[in-house]
């Protein structure tokens, strides 16, 4: 009590009002100050409320209002010279601002400043923000707020009478910013978050509005707009309306009042949207007037407020907009027609450029009205400075307690009225209502391996989708079952590689490797070796590797050859990166096969559980047949619009400025999930939980193919010489069923073939091997097997191996060609020089050739087919080598890479 007075009388000078509650009772020192008090500063008046006073008070007259709200009041008015009392009063509440107008007139002081070279305080024309938000007076609508002042006067706009929409068109330097922001705070100082909300866009970075964001009535700010955004933007608010629509028709209301009226608190508040430079929302995306003329009629009555402010107002406008505008506001201007254009005068081009903030206002059916806005640049006085302003002082406390407005130390006024508004947001504990739409996607999306791995089986968690009409985030799941197989376009950098990591990831991660393989062909940099630490992947195989990319994708033809005819087994997902690339390298390897393989992958594949993810710059890199067997395509960045619709996109492109994975999916905008970040502890946490079970890798041709490790020889038709290139099984002859000619030039390993043959038979039991042709005794050897075959002797098992056919004389020539033709138990192995065979036409070579049996090493595709009628790949996956050729028998081509060890 002591203390409170002690700090009013060591105050800052002027007259105070004292205000007395009697009914508090005070005690005989808490009079005791107050007449220290009053003896010490000036007073303006002493108030006393309640109860009588005591006879020795320093009180000179006595205002004692008694009474109810049903019966009225009863004043008393007793001083020491009369007592008069008046029944039936009723209480008058008078707002801050009318309050403070009425001080202003009784202090005889004019407005702090009404439009002089200061400009505008901004804290003339809002009222001064309470502890907590109070009713808004009769009369004046919770969507009013002073915009400025004339002569002293306060120049008010009412969004719903003067509305429902506003036109606002100045100049740079006109002050259009700062009108925007004192409608914002005017409008936010009038009505709670609860009642209201706001949407700011502004297409020059979000500067017209400055602090306004902070405001707890803004809901959200879109700066730098390109046409995607402003897209989003309009979707937004059509989704809003149609929400509105369904409450408004639920509750069976014609308009958001009538709601109000009917559920109270709980209708959705109104909706102002701030668009700044407008005429740039036209030019970025012109069929976003035919959206904005939608909004304007239909918000209305479902509480959708536009303000529209523009520096162009010329073209932007147009009638169908024009006519849902109500208030129109004209700033500085640069052309009279400008200003004619907006509120039907040329006089806002006359206003004067040193006087930023100057306008005229134009309602609907009245003339235009001048007005200046506040100054933005104006600061609050620092606490030495500042005039005496009401103190409250309780005396019944042990300390002052101070009450002073707009609470700053020379900070910017607008900022100290935003403060205050958003502290008493803050004290008052009041819900808000629900944001009416969502924010953009984020720039970048984790995986979210957790909810991949709770999918069913074949369905893969890949992003998020930005669904504007749902007024949600979804997530973007993508069911293989369904689709099959699928394209992903995009740019160079726009993230096609991760998506497709992401794509086969998600459809894989947490699924036991046994029933799902992935297998990734990468014709670019690499960039997805890190998907090998996860056991569900196979391989990663660089385009450079020639030699496992057919391996894989002859791999996968025999897979869909025993599907067909067998029961569906493990998934399998194949994911080419670089199409384009993929083409230039293997477009023409075995005459097409490779590529046909891909095409039967992603048109016969979601039947079979085998699907194919490929990424391409555009589709037409696929070629028509691939292109319309794909099940369905995602669409990433693209360098122009035109590749962007070209990729089967709807909506408008990405930023170019969007991170990768920014694209669209089926329609709504998609950020594909970062598979790479943190891959290297979920791929290990897999692993341990699949303690060592991993999909089936594609497997490397070994440097040496050793004899030893080939199975062992079970007879004349089973001889093994070798394995398969394309799968690396194990290759054998069938020496009983055909003779064999081995052909290929030199170098080709056809002495170290013949050797490797005989290796082979050697250990083959029954069976004879005849070799060293060109030695002496040769010729008895020959007549020796050709009579008893002629005579019909059982000989048993015997295989020639002939090695150099050119270097046999004649004679020796036409006996083993006698042999040949007579066949029975003896059969004939023989290699010579290919140019030799292909120019043969007779004699034992040619009789060799028409068993159709050959091993042609380093073959030659346009011609070595033709020496036993078969038409060789038109190149291989593997590189030429000594002992690498092809296996051909009565028809079908083998590749082979023979056992070449002496072994």
């Amino acid at each position: 009590m002591e203390r409170g007075a002690d700090a009013l009388i060591a105050g800052p000078g002027g007259p105070a009002l004292f205000v007395v509650d009697v009914d508090m009772a005070l005690d005989a020192g808490a009079w005791s100050h107050l007449r220290r008090c009053v003896a010490a500063v000036p007073v303006l008046a002493v108030v006393v409320c309640g109860g009588d006073l005591e006879s020795d008070t320093p009180i000179a007259t006595h205002l004692d209002l008694r009474g109810d709200e049903v019966a009225g009041a009863r004043l008393a008015v007793r001083s020491r010279i009369s007592a008069v009392a008046v029944d039936g009063l009723a209480a008058d509440l008078v707002d801050g601002v009318q309050f403070d107008r009425w001080c202003r007139a009784e202090a005889a002081e004019a407005p702090r400043d009404a439009g002089g070279d200061r400009g505008v305080d901004l804290r003339d024309l809002v009222d001064e923000p309470p502890p907590v938000q109070v009713p808004v007076p009769q009369g004046r609508g919770e969507l009013t707020a002073a915009i400025g002042m004339h002569d002293g006067a306060l120049v008010e706009v009412d969004m719903e009478r003067d509305g429902p929409h506003v036109l606002i068109a100045g100049t740079t330097g006109s002050g259009k910013s700062a009108l925007l922001q004192t409608l914002a705070i005017g409008l936010a100082a009038r009505t709670p978050p609860s009642r209201l909300q706001f949407l700011l866009v502004d297409y020059k970075g979000g500067a017209a509005f400055a602090g306004c964001g902070r405001l707890p009535h803004t809901a959200g700010v879109v700066t730098d707009l390109d046409a995607a955004g402003t897209t989003r933007v309009l979707g937004s608010l059509r989704s809003e309306l149609r929400r509105r629509e369904r409450v408004l028709a639920e509750a069976g209301c014609a308009d958001l009042p009538a709601l109000r009226r009917r559920v109270g608190a709980e209708a959705p508040p109104s909706l102002v949207v701030f668009v700044d430079e407008f005429a740039a929302m036209v030019d970025a995306s012109p069929d976003v007037v035919a959206g904005l003329i939608d909004i304007a009629r239909r918000g209305r009555s479902l509480g959708l407020h536009l303000v529209l402010a523009t520096q162009r107002p010329a073209g932007a406008i147009g009638a169908d907009i024009r006519t849902n505008i109500g208030a129109c506001i004209a700033l500085r201007v640069a052309e009279a027609a400008d200003s004619i254009d907006v509120i039907g005068t040329p006089a806002a081009a006359a206003l004067a450029a040193d006087r930023p903030g100057a306008g005229l206002i134009a309602r609907p059916g009245a003339a235009p009205a001048p007005f200046r806005t506040a100054n933005p640049d104006l600061r609050l006085p620092s606490r030495r400075d500042r005039r005496p302003g009401v103190r409250l002082h309780d005396f019944s406390a042990t300390r002052a307690i101070r009450a002073e407005p707009w609470i700053g130390s020379g900070a910017l006024v607008f900022d100290g009225v935003i403060d205050a508004l958003v502290a008493r947001a803050g004290r008052s504990g009041e819900a808000r209502p629900p944001v009416p739409w969502v924010p953009a996607l984020p720039r970048a999306v984790a995986m979210a391996w957790g909810r991949t791995a709770a999918l069913a089986a074949g369905t893969a968690w890949v992003g998020m989708l930005d669904d504007v009409a749902g007024q949600c985030h979804r997530d973007a799941v993508v069911d293989l079952d369904e689709i099959g197989s699928l394209g992903v376009y995009g740019m160079s950098g726009a993230g096609v590689s991760g998506a497709l990591a992401a794509l086969a990831l998600g459809a894989s991660v947490g699924r036991d490797p046994v029933t799902i393989r992935v297998d990734v062909i990468e014709m670019g940099r690499a960039s997805l070796e890190w998907m090998e630490g996860f056991p569900q992947v196979g391989s990663v195989v660089v385009g450079a590797d020639v030699e496992r990319v057919g391996r894989l994708i002859h791999g996968l033809d025999r897979e869909l050859d025993e599907r067909s005819r067998a029961q569906r087994g493990p998934r399998r997902v194949l994911v080419l990166d670089g199409m384009a690339a993929f083409l230039d390298r293997f477009d023409r390897v075995e005459g097409g096969h490779l590529l046909r393989v891909i095409e039967r992958v992603a048109g016969e594949g979601r039947a079979l559980g085998l699907h194919l993810l490929v990424g391409a710059v555009r589709p037409g890199v696929l070629g028509p047949t691939l292109l319309g067997v794909l099940g369905g395509s995602m669409s990433l960045r693209s360098a122009t619009s035109e590749g962007w619709f070209a990729c089967g996109a709807v909506g408008p492109p990405p930023d170019l400025e969007c991170g990768p994975g920014a694209g669209e999916w089926r329609g709504l905008r998609l950020q594909m999930g970062d598979a790479r970040s943190g891959a290297e502890a979920v791929a290990e946490a897999e692993r341990e939980r699949w303690a060592g079970r991993h999909a089936q890798p594609v497997p490397c041709l070994p440097t040496v193919v050793s004899r030893a490790s080939l199975r062992p020889t079970r007879g004349l038709d089973g001889i093994p010489i070798g394995v398969r290139l394309d799968t690396l099984d194990h290759v054998s002859l069938d020496l009983r069923a055909a003779n064999l000619l081995v052909c290929g030039p030199a170098g080709s390993g056809r002495t170290s073939a013949l050797r490797s043959i005989g290796n082979a038979l050697a250990v083959c039991p029954g069976v004879r091997v005849v070799a060293g042709l060109d030695g002496p005794g040769a010729d008895a050897g020959l007549a020796s097997l050709l009579d008893g075959v002629t005579d019909a002797k059982d000989v048993g098992d015997r295989v020639v191996i002939v090695d150099d056919l050119d270097r046999l004389t004649d004679d020796r020539l036409d006996a083993l060609d006698r042999l040949v033709a007579a066949g029975g138990s003896v059969r004939v192995v023989a290699a010579v020089d290919v140019t030799l065979a292909r120019r043969s036409y007779g004699g034992v070579v040619d009789r060799l050739r028409r068993d159709r049996h050959a091993l042609l090493l380093s073959p030659e595709h346009d011609l070595d087919g033709d020496l036993v009628g078969v038409r060789l790949p038109s190149s291989s996956t593997v590189a030429a080598a000594p002992g690498r050729g092809v296996l051909a028998f009565r028809g079908r081509c083998t590749p082979i890479q023979v056992a070449l060890d002496a072994g």
